[in-house]
């Protein structure tokens, strides 16, 4: 903590010659006219906010107020005002978006239901480029970790959203979505460092190459310590990573738009973990070292064809690498789209596409704890969809009907169609509803895998031998499939104050489950221990429902008070029903202050509960996050930032799947210093 306390004692000191270095620069460089800033730097207003375009529920841009599905708005400004240095840790700040910590960088994140680190059920993009892993359909939020300073918005759907998306945008989409290189010129230099974040790092610079050219450079580096364990014993979970990219934005005509993006990523993860040895046999206590790389590099190219027609062509490449102790597992993607939209009149308008998508990869996992039969495959995904939004009333009705059809090598072919209505009943009331249909289709895990789960004494399962139980997938496993019907209100009364309120009913069918074979002898001749296979089936089903709640109130010109609620609850029969209903909080509540003290002083906080996770054991918990922002100058700005400051240590997930030591929790303090040049 002596290093620490100095660290941020050198962040000031060095603050006011910042400012001065800063105001030289902007001296020499100074130009006749300020120019504007941009929607991603400025605080914008609740009327602003409501008036914000997404893109994320029918890819064509409409006013957030307007738009007939749960859509929460994570802005810049947002991102920068919370203090977080996590993508997932953000999400935090959005009803109905389960996140929880299990080590320094491993997070369950799911939206209305079904945590889990491998969570299976939720579609993540950046900048329109699927992170979505195919090998246990999921995200792996440690590669994810770009400079959250180039976010210019995350877009989050809670609800399906697979009639644009495809499969596995089942209960939500996020939509990461960062500035464009015309948006982030000249240079910005961000260093930090904690008690459990020792180091941040971060730069941008971008450059003009012509009058309609535009590039960035960026990259950022992050050491994090190890955290704590449940036993009060260092976890031994810290972690190194960095990652470096450019964008390349072009404008050669007044139609026409061009966007390169590429980046790279290198981390080294110490993953405290519990590994089959079966020449004991047991589970033994190890630190697992996993290191994560790989690339991406995205073009995307826009043209408006005449007034209400656009054509879009999108294609990327992206290649990933984890290896650890346990696995490794090599992965190229490559991904292509063309979509296009036109308007039929002033009532009509028809959005359509087609892609194509390859998976290859190969996958070696140890033979004790996981075990990956075929090692190589590639899975080939042809796609089409289709949708028409039509204006009933003018002003007042909108109706959208949509499909998407997709054909994978596992299960063929699948239709995820959706039907909307918005209604504007009054000036400052809205409702909007919806029924959508969902699948998730088998990962590499659900389809032939054969991962250890637990392993029973002597004398419980069986009188003299251990009992190993194995999960083992399965050929004949079907995608996963949900119809959901949801119905929204809007408020907003007055320009200070707004209210959006969202009630969903969700019915599951074909949930993986497990069937219990017989058991057999790891020996027929000489058996050391027994072997209770787990097969993976479509047995579970059931239904969930729920309601998510915020509301947003501008006390006065410099002070904003926010609050969030979701209630969720699931009832499933089935093999697995008892875990899925175990693992979520049924209630959440979040209530954020944001204080402009003065020009240039900020005040934030933000009060989180979440309910206990009954299946696991984990309890409720309530905590708090504090900042504190000073600008010195319009250049420099430095914060502190106190995390979990009420319950600590506490615990947040549990998983059963892979067996990680979970972390505790505990109170984090660090100080950032921003320079823009």
């Amino acid at each position: 903590m002596r290093n620490q306390s100095k660290s941020l004692r050198l962040l000031g000191a060095n603050a006011a010659s910042l400012c001065a270095a800063a105001l030289s620069v902007a001296a020499q460089t100074a130009e006749p006219n300020t120019p504007p800033e941009t929607s991603a730097s400025r605080r914008l207003t609740l009327e602003e906010l409501l008036n914000v375009e997404v893109s994320t529920v029918s890819r064509n841009e409409q006013r957030l107020a307007e738009t007939p599905a749960s859509v929460a708005v994570l802005t810049g400004e947002d991102l920068r005002r919370s203090g977080v240095n996590d993508l997932a840790e953000a999400l935090r700040l959005v009803p109905g978006v389960q996140v929880a910590r299990l080590t320094s960088h491993q997070w369950a994140v799911s939206v209305r239901g079904f945590n889990e680190v491998f969570a299976n059920k939720l579609l993540v993009m950046v900048d329109g480029r699927s992170v979505y892993t195919p090998l246990f359909s999921g995200t792996v939020w440690s590669s994810q970790d770009i400079p959250l300073e180039n976010i210019e918005r995350i877009e989050v759907v809670r609800g399906p959203g697979a009639s644009m998306w495809g499969a596995n945008a089942v209960n939500g989409v996020i939509n990461i979505i960062t500035r464009s290189a015309r948006e982030t010129q000249g240079g910005q230099l961000t260093v930090g460092g904690g008690n459990l974040d020792q180091f941040i790092g971060s730069f941008r610079y971008g450059m003009e190459l012509s009058e309609n050219a535009w590039l960035r450079f960026d990259g950022k580096y992050r050491e994090h310590g190890g955290m704590e364990g449940l036993n009060g014993e260092p976890n031994g979970d810290d972690f190194r990573a960095g990652n470096g990219g450019f964008r390349l934005d072009w404008t050669p005509s007044e139609s026409a738009d061009f966007t390169l993006l590429g980046q790279g990523h290198y981390g080294r993860y110490n993953e405290p973990i519990s590994l089959l040895d079966l020449s004991i046999p047991a589970f033994v206590n190890m630190t697992s070292v996993s290191v994560n790389s790989g690339g991406d590099l995205l073009g995307r190219w826009t043209r408006k064809l005449h007034e209400g027609s656009e054509l879009e062509v999108q294609t990327y490449l992206d290649y990933s690498e984890i290896q650890s102790s346990w696995i490794n597992d090599r992965r190229m993607t490559f991904d292509f789209e063309l979509n296009h939209r036109w308007q039929l009149g002033e009532r009509q308008e028809i959005t359509w596409g087609v892609g194509y998508r390859l998976n290859a990869d190969e996958v070696i996992a140890t033979e004790d704890t996981v075990l990956f039969p075929v090692t190589e495959r590639s899975v080939n995904i042809f796609s089409a969809y289709f949708q028409d939004s039509v204006t009933l009333l003018p002003d007042e009705l909108t109706a959208i009907a949509g499909v998407r059809l997709e054909h994978n090598d596992y299960t063929g072919f699948e239709a995820q169609p959706t039907l909307r209505a918005f209604w504007q009943l009054a000036e400052e009331h809205a409702v909007w509803t919806a029924a959508s249909g969902a699948v998730r289709t088998p990962s590499r895990a659900d389809n032939d895998a054969i991962v250890a789960l637990d392993l029973l004494p002597p004398g419980t399962a069986h009188p003299v031998l251990p009992v190993l139980t194995r999960f083992y997938g399965s050929t004949a496993f079907e995608s996963e499939k949900l119809w959901a019907f949801e119905l929204g209100y809007r408020w907003h009364p007055i320009a200070r104050f707004n209210f959006d309120l969202t009630g969903y009913y969700n019915l599951y069918d074909q949930l993986r489950g497990t069937s219990q074979g017989t058991p057999f002898p790891n020996n027929p001749l000489a058996p050391t221990y027994l072997v209770m296979p787990l097969q993976a089936v479509n047995d579970t089903s059931g239904n969930s429902y729920g309601a998510e709640l915020t509301a947003a109130w501008q006390a006065t010109e410099r002070w904003r008070w926010r609050l969030g609620y979701s209630v969720l609850a699931l009832d499933l029969d089935g093999s697995d029903a008892a875990s899925l209903e175990g693992a979520i909080p049924h209630h959440q509540f979040t209530l954020r202050s944001l204080l402009q003290v003065s020009a240039t002083v900020e005040l934030d906080a933000t009060l989180r509960y979440v309910d206990e996770l009954p299946g696991t054991r984990v309890p409720a918990y309530l905590t708090a996050d504090v900042r504190l922002g000073w600008k010195p100058c319009a250049s420099v700005e430095l914060s502190i930032i106190g995390q979990n400051l009420l319950d600590s240590p506490h615990q947040e997930f549990s998983t059963s799947t892979i067996r990680y030591q979970p972390a505790a929790i505990t109170r984090a303090v660090y100080g950032q210093l921003t320079w823009s040049f």
